[in-house]
Formats: C-alpha cells, structure tokens, sequence
C-alpha cells in the first residue's frame, strides 16, 4: 500500500459527524413565471373570518429576483396577506381599510442579498393575538426572527386565496427606496415600512420558481416550531389548516371542522400518455396520445411499452413532470446533458437509462419510487496516457444493487480511505457491495473510455455520512510535500445527478466543515506516494 497513502484521500476536508443540509425534502409547486399558479376558495377556516392568529410559512427558490413576483396573497384591495419579491428582496405582510393610516399597515423586507436566485429560503410571517400590543407581528427568514412589530387583526377578507400569482387587486408599499426604517431585532438587517401605499394593481405578477412545504396554520407557531420543523413534511397539527403535497394544497373548506379538501395548480389535470410513435422524440406531438407534455410544467405522464421509446436530448434540455409511471417492458432514455426531474411520484415498473452526463432528480419527501422496475445509470471511465490510473467511483443505487464485482469486473486493485481509525491510512476492499455515499479508488486495467452501468433501484431522500475527525498515518507524497495529518474523509455523492456543494457548505447544520473539496484528476503514473497536484481544489470563490 505504499503507493496509495497521501492527497489522494482528500476528496472531502470534513471535521463533522455528518454532512446533511437544511433544505426542503421536496422541491414542491413548480411555477414556470406565466400560467402556474393555485388558487385556494374561499373559506372561514382561512380568509373568510377576522385574523389574529396566523402562521403561514413556505420555503421557495426563485429563478428571478428583480421583477416584482407574488408568491401568496389573501385577500384584496381593502384587507390583505401578502408575500412578494422585488428588486433582489422578499415582502411580507398585511393591511386592513385599503391601507389607508400606519396604524392599519405593516410590511417588512429582507436585506439585498439574503434571497438568491435559484437559492432555497424559508419564510414565515405570524400574527398573535396579544395583550399590549393588541396585535404582534413578526417574520422569520430561514428560521431566524427578523424583525416584530405592533400589527394589525387583518379582517374578513373574501376574493380566494392565491399561491404564485396575484388573484385579485392588490395594493404595495409605494416607494421601495424611502420610508423604511430598521427592525426592532437587535442585529438583524431587516426593515419595516412606514410609508403609503398604491392604489388597486391587478397584474397577476406571476412567480417563476419553486415553493415547497406551504402551510398555513391558526395560531401564531413560535421561532423554535417554526427552525425545528421547517424542513419536515407535516400533515396535521394544532390548528393546521392547509397544507403542500406536491402542486395540490389540502385544506379546511368553507364550513367543515378538517382538512379534506384539495386546491390543484392550474393546468395540472392533464395526463399525457405516450403511444405507438415514429420516432423516439419526446418532444414530437405524434408519439403522444394528444400532445406532448409541457416541459415546464409538471403534469402526470404514462410510458408505455412500444416500438419506440421516448429519448430526453440535450437539445429538449431540461423536461419536469409531476407524476411518472413508466409501464412494464416500457423504457424512458434521458442522454448527456439532458435533466429529467420528478416532482411528486415515480412508479417504474420498466427501465429509466441515464446516459453518463444526463441526470434523474427524483424531488419528492412523502412518496418513495414505487415498483418493480430498475434504473440504469451509465457512466464512462476517464480516458488516461496508459494503464494503472486510479479514478474515483461512488454509487447511485442502493448498496444491495451495487456489487463492486459486477461494476468493475475487470478491476484488480480497488481502495477506500479508513477515517474511522487513527492513523488513518487507505485500506483494500473485497468485491463485495458499495456502501452508499462512500467514495472508492479504483485503478484501471487499460486506458480508460469503458462503459460501467450502475443498475437497480436509485438512492433516494436524505443520505447521512458519518465523517471522523481522526489522524492520518504521516508520510509526505511523491514530490515530497507533506500531506494533511487529519480531519480527511473520503465520501461520494450518492445521487443520480450532480450534487451542489456550496449548498453543503453554506448549510448551518456543515458550519464546521472547512469548506474546500478536492476532486481526483490523476495526470501521471508513477512509483511511491501520490501527488497533491493530482487533486483540484474547488471551494465557494471557485477553487
């Protein structure tokens, strides 16, 4: 083993028990910016009554964050709960009596730069019936409480309830650039507006991007309930009155005393089912029984077994589809850079292929995949100068799918770095099962460019990696430059599509891991220790 101590165990630099993220387990309504959208009815258990106690919380991910976009409203013109982005800032909060005085308004705005595109965040505004003041208001971004202030009751307030768009007449604060003054909470760089509003505005003010795990309760959840549950799929509590599954809301009808009713997003009805075609083109309306699905909408699509199976290119890019079932003996391809994303349910009782380079994002938190069927995911070796070059392997399908021996038949040396022991050093294994969201050396017979197909059911939810903070075993490397004498652990990305570091790192729940990655990336072959330069560093400023 002599060759194999050094660098090359730096895949990872962790120093924590478990790499895990704070984000939402599903990645809920995609709204694609012009017709997506849910609209609730009215009902006494939401709007229809006078509110003083209400918690309504969501997460969402914008693709844009500088037009003005409406991600929930209740109400109006004259009694109002509102959500907006504008301008790189998120708005929360209510009106009563078309705004007219302070004293029945109250807004507040997150600080340039704590929402992102294409970034999750977690919101939530609560109003609290309260002795003095008569009414409390307070926000939450990403768990944190940013500002509270004396609020409003927010009175009856017919007109539905809208969930991506704007569904009615809605008044904003008039000016975005004065009237804004600092929270109440020490620290936090929220404001809140004192200034007038506009008069009535209908534009529907679509949102383009993601919201997940949407609830509305009646009582004001406090900052602890509010952190601890954030990214758990609820169905029932106290006083819980709606709630997220996929693009339906469950809610509390008009007059019932329990959430049994379903609000479903616009346009969401429809199945598609693919027939008999000409082709393989998934795009092309004459292999489709109708039309072909909207790819930015997430319906229910059929695959049935034909003649011709439907191939996902790179050229139709990125297809999402709300329900998934995939027949017996049917199959479903998705090629190198093409991304096929799964809302809400996978049955799949035939075969998915992902081509080395394609990805399968399967988003759902309360739905495991379902049937018999299997997913083959393709991946081709790197190509080297010669023979006796080592590449590293994690799998994307369950341990028991994924025999080392079948994968890598022809494989006559393969390692994985033991951090669980001090000193610790790199160690052979059998051929025996991947363990999942580990990472493994494996060396080459050849030159590279071979076809290793992972095949079996994917890993899906959330994957826990036990990390050790343990001493390595010294040496120095090839050139003789002294490597990391602890805190290394070598893990791989246990998905069916690439995995976003950053978010890993920038996760409070990661604020001990050090930050920097390295990626294998041999250059030659050669006798002794490894070589640090056979790594690239990659980081959040870019490596």
């Amino acid at each position: 083993m002599k060759c194999f101590k050094s660098y090359l165990l730096f895949i990872f630099l962790l120093v924590v028990t478990v790499v895990s993220a704070q984000l939402p387990c599903s990645a809920g309504f995609n709204a694609n910016g012009t017709d997506d959208f849910i609209t609730v009815p009215n009902t006494d258990a939401i709007n229809v009554q006078d509110t003083r106690n209400r918690t309504v919380e969501f997460w969402f991910k914008p693709s844009d964050i500088t037009t003005r976009q409406v991600l929930y409203e209740e109400g109006a013109q004259v009694n109002t709960i509102i959500f907006f982005i504008e301008n790189g800032r998120i708005y929360v909060g209510g009106y009563r009596n078309n705004a007219d005085v302070v004293a029945n308004r109250r807004f507040f705005r997150s600080a340039i730069g704590d929402v992102e595109v294409g970034k999750w965040s977690h919101v939530a505004l609560t109003l609290e019936d309260t002795a003095s003041p008569d009414l409390t208001f307070k926000w939450f971004l990403d768990g944190v409480e940013k500002d509270v202030q004396d609020g409003v009751q927010i009175s009856r307030h017919t007109g539905d309830i809208a969930i991506g768009r704007n569904g009615g007449n809605m008044r904003y604060p008039e000016s975005l650039t004065t009237n804004w003054v600092s929270s109440s909470v020490s620290g936090s760089t929220s404001e809140t507006y004192s200034g007038v509003f506009t008069g009535q505005l209908s534009a529907d003010y679509n949102f383009n991007g993601n919201i997940s795990l949407f609830r509305i309760w009646n009582v004001a959840r406090t900052q602890a309930q509010i952190d601890t549950n954030k990214s758990t799929y609820l169905t029932s509590g106290t006083s819980l009155v709606a709630y997220q599954d996929g693009d339906d809301i469950k809610y509390q009808a008009n007059g019932t005393a329990s959430i049994a009713a379903t609000a479903t997003a616009n346009g969401s009805g429809t199945t598609y089912t693919w027939s008999v075609g000409s082709s393989t083109d998934f795009s092309n309306n004459a292999n489709w029984s109708g039309t072909s699905p909207d790819v930015t909408k997430t319906q229910k699509v059929i695959i049935n077994n034909s003649t011709n199976n439907p191939i996902i290119t790179a050229t139709i890019g990125v297809v999402n589809i709300g329900d998934l079932t995939v027949d017996a003996n049917a199959e479903i391809t998705v090629e190198s850079g093409a991304t096929l994303n799964v809302f809400y349910s996978l049955i799949n009782n035939g075969k998915i292929v992902i081509k080395d380079g394609g990805s399968l994002i399967y988003h759902a938190c309360n739905s495991p995949i379902q049937g018999l069927g299997t997913v083959d995911i393709q991946k081709i070796t790197p190509t080297y100068s010669s023979n006796k070059f080592f590449s590293y392997w994690s799998s994307p399908v369950i341990s028991s799918d994924s025999n080392i021996a079948t994968v890598f038949s022809d494989a006559s040396l393969i390692y994985k770095f033991d951090a669980a022991a001090e000193n610790s050093d790199w160690v052979a294994t059998s051929t025996s099962d991947f363990n999942t969201g580990i990472g493994y050396a494996v060396r080459s017979e050849s030159t590279g460019g071979q076809l290793r197909t992972f095949s079996g059911k994917i890993n899906e939810g959330a994957i826990e990696v036990d990390i050790y903070n343990t001493s390595n075993l010294e040496g120095t490397d090839f050139d003789g430059v002294v490597w990391s004498t602890s805190g290394d652990n070598l893990v791989g990305n246990p998905y069916a599509s690439a995995i976003d570091w950053e978010l890993v790192i920038s996760d409070s729940d990661n604020s001990e891991i050090e930050g920097t990655m390295y990626l294998w990336d041999q250059n030659s072959v050669h006798i002794g220790e490894n070589r640090q330069v056979d790594y690239i560093e990659y980081n959040a400023t870019g490596g």
